[in-house]
């Protein structure tokens, strides 16, 4: 632990030596303090020219030691672009490329904003120059009279062909990366422009990103265009459209789309009847699983309820397995469990590679509701926790709903003997992490805090 704790801080040290220089070399602006997520734009570099109607990809490179969470690009103030980490996971260090078609002419401010899990936020700017496109000029006319024009019609179009790869309705598993890969043919009179881009146009965008470039195309030719995606975390059937625009911004042509199914919990089989082991030889055949329950399998959002199951038998080893992970429990035994959304936890016994499992589905009703304080009608709620220790402090990660009012909010944690860390409550945020003063806290109470410093909701763990 103390070798990849020096290494990390190695790696932040290098980075902010590295953000300082590139910030002179490309002239980029930083707004972030020592406790800030680290940015660097590795491409452009600052006072890049274009030609109108470019796409200029802005690569850049963010950190943070608590996870990066999000990235936003801005032009001129304004958000062009907002990107997450695949599945919304934190991640140390976060390489994204970002586009922006540049239709504009003239100097602009070019930003990119990195927030990390614990609301704060780290940023770099650089400077382009978009120039504007001359007139083609037009030659004098000749004494002669000009001959007679023929009509010429140019039009853009695109059709879609075929799926090369997932085929409608595939199922994935949530939070599965994947590639979606179209056949589409330039159906037009005329070629698709070198700046021509696929862009998200409705529905689920999974991390999409968009434009997407595609380039020049002749008319009647075909081409496959492939973007990567990431499939959602929840179940349902998710739609994401597109379609082709050009250099100018025109959209144009037949849209296409990728459509994927994430499914619900499996439904619980009952394990078939054991033989019963013969005698003085250890476990044989399908260990037995006298019950499985769950004290309330219908619970509201933010509450909590117990796992409990009997005595194992016939088994070398038993796990208790979650949405969070799995590890080996006694038996007979029992646990306590939170689940933030409806939830299947299955209990699997082993008998020298054979296996045995009952399950139980905890059914999550509502969510965001308010708590205690009140203050000035601040709605909200403490959802759950996770507690842990890490680098010699207990880190607490707390799960919280809250609806905006009343903000700016703060979510706060404390344990007896302990100092209390707070960090600002953002409502699009799903959770918070802080860290207590001490190791192995307990027990640790969470509050969200109006404006005002009053409780909204509390919860203890």
């Amino acid at each position: 632990m103390n070798t990849r704790i020096k290494t990390l801080a190695s790696l932040l040290l290098a980075l902010s030596v590295a953000v300082t220089l590139l910030a002179f070399a490309n002239g980029g602006a930083l707004a972030q303090d020592q406790d800030s997520p680290i940015v660097i734009i590795n491409k452009p570099p600052s006072n890049s020219s274009y030609m109108q109607g470019d796409i200029i990809s802005i690569e850049s490179l963010s950190a943070s030691p608590v996870g990066i969470v999000e990235v936003e690009l801005y032009v001129d103030g304004q958000l062009v672009q907002r990107d997450d980490t695949p599945g919304a996971l934190p991640e140390t260090q976060f390489t994204l490329i970002q586009r922006w078609i540049a239709n504009l002419p003239g100097s602009h401010v070019v930003t990119v904003r990195a927030i990390d899990s614990e609301n704060r936020t780290g940023q770099a700017a650089i400077n382009v120059i978009v120039a504007n496109i001359a007139p083609t000029p037009v030659p004098a006319p000749t004494l002669a009279p000009p001959p007679t024009p023929t009509p010429v019609t140019c039009v853009l179009d695109a059709r879609f062909v075929r799926d090369v790869t997932l085929p409608d309705n595939t199922v994935l598993a949530p939070g599965t990366s994947f590639v979606k890969t179209w056949t589409i043919q330039n159906s037009g009179t005329c070629a698709w422009d070198p700046q021509a881009v696929a862009v998200f146009t409705g529905g689920a965008r999974m991390a999409g990103g968009s434009p997407h470039p595609v380039g020049a195309l002749a008319a009647g030719a075909t081409m496959d265009i492939s973007i990567n995606f990431v499939a959602p975390g929840s179940p349902g059937t998710y739609r994401s459209s597109w379609k082709m625009q050009s250099g100018s911004g025109v959209q144009f042509g037949q849209p296409f789309y990728v459509q994927i199914v994430i499914p619900g919990p499996p439904t619980p089989v009952p394990p078939p009847p054991p033989p019963p082991p013969p005698p003085n030889q250890g476990c044989q055949g399908a260990p037995i699983i006298s019950f499985f329950t769950a004290d309330n399998t219908d619970i509201q959002h933010g509450q909590g309820t117990t796992l409990r199951w009997g005595l194992v038998s016939n088994a070398d080893s038993v796990y208790l397995e979650t949405p969070h992970g799995s590890g080996g429990v006694p038996s007979p035994g029992e646990t306590g469990v939170n689940p933030k959304q409806t939830a299947t936890f299955i209990l699997a016994a082993y008998c020298k590679g054979f296996r045995v499992q009952s399950q139980v589905t905890v059914n999550v009703h509502g969510g965001g509701g308010g708590g205690g304080g009140g203050g000035d009608g601040a709605q909200g709620s403490i959802d759950g926790m996770e507690v842990g220790t890490k680098n010699n402090k207990t880190q607490v990660r707390v799960f919280y709903s809250w609806n905006g009012a009343g903000g700016p909010a703060e979510v706060c944690a404390s344990a007896p003997g302990t100092d209390r860390p707070c960090t600002n409550a953002r409502p699009d945020a799903p959770y918070a992490v802080l860290n207590l003063n001490q190791p192995d806290a307990a027990p640790v109470t969470a509050c969200l805090l109006d404006r005002d410093g009053r409780e909204v909701a509390c919860g203890s763990q």
